[in-house]
């Protein structure tokens, strides 16, 4: 990957919101809740009702902006980290 990887790597510890925001409407948690038809209201619908803590509500605040967003975003920034570092020492 090399410095692509870097550059990537760098921009999710930059702005981790911006691919949070994207990677969870696509997979259906929206601002407003789950999206109806997503893959995220069919695992809704298998695993019935949710409670805190868990994952699945921690992804819906993510998306709403709830306390979600800070856990979300800091996963992307380590795994950021860790793409830059390993591109930047395999280059």
């Amino acid at each position: 990957m090399g410095w692509l990887g870097v550059a990537l790597g760098l921009a999710a510890i930059a702005v981790p919101g911006l691919i949070a925001g994207a990677a969870l409407g696509c997979i259906g948690f929206g601002v407003a809740g789950i999206v109806k038809g997503s893959a995220a209201a069919g695992l809704h619908s298998a695993i019935g009702i949710v409670s805190t803590p868990g994952i699945f509500p921690t992804l819906q605040s993510a998306a709403m902006g709830g306390y979600g967003a800070a856990i979300v975003n800091g996963v992307i920034q380590v795994v950021g980290g860790l793409v830059a570092l390993v591109s930047a020492l395999f280059t």
